[in-house]
């Protein structure tokens, strides 16, 4: 547990606290940096379960997002019903349903906001919207006056990070050979990206420490 014997901490008023919305005792506040000291400490069982007990060769888990692979739907679904006893039964939580996604790889599999393909990456269809609306946003903001450059480069350093992690040149190529024209957003003077773009808006931003999505 992360409940301290003396008086009350900080630990034990966030997991108090519960997040909106959730019954009594259940529940943590997500969105900020506890969210992955909480994951990760409370699903370290789940990962050695399925990797000491299901002896499974293909397993990631970020927070509380998973990927299963086997080269079988049978074995996967048996493990997911092991997985589900497991976690109902030790840890007391429930696996969303409408979460779960059993598919091969060849049709892509949604992870974090991408969608990941045996040697492809590419931004899933919610990523791609909410990182227009974002550059929209930002871009209107900027013209009303209510946000500087540096303002808008700092705001959208996490998006654009976590974009870059998608094949995004790929799929640059791939619009220039139907005709798109296309201005990109880079951090990084004269990269591929910026070589292969007829616009370009650097964000000037510095090297990259770390990326939150």
């Amino acid at each position: 547990t992360l409940h301290t014997t003396t008086a009350p901490s900080t630990v034990d008023r966030i997991i108090d606290h519960g997040a909106p919305g959730s019954a009594p005792g259940k529940g943590l506040p997500i969105g900020n940096l506890t969210s992955q000291h909480f994951a990760n400490h409370s699903l370290a069982p789940l990962d050695r379960f399925v990797k000491e007990e299901l002896r499974a060769s293909g397993y990631v888990r970020y927070i509380d997002d998973c990927l299963l692979f086997a080269d079988s739907k049978w074995v996967l679904r048996d493990a997911h019903a092991r997985i589900r006893e497991f976690l109902e039964r030790r840890l007391k939580l429930e696996i969303k349903d409408e979460a779960t996604v059993s598919a091969p790889v060849s049709e892509g599999i949604p992870f974090l906001g991408l969608r990941l393909w045996p040697r492809l990456i590419r931004l899933d269809g919610a990523g791609k919207r909410r990182l227009v609306r974002a550059l929209k946003d930002a871009s209107c903001e900027l013209a009303r006056g209510r946000l500087t450059e540096d303002d808008v480069a700092a705001s959208l350093r996490s998006r654009l990070g976590h974009a870059a992690h998608a094949d995004t040149l790929a799929a640059v190529r791939e619009a220039k050979t139907r005709g798109a024209k296309i201005v990109s957003i880079c951090n990084v003077l004269g990269s591929s990206l910026a070589r292969e773009s007829d616009g370009v808006l650097y964000t000037h931003a510095g090297p990259e420490i770390g990326v939150a999505s």
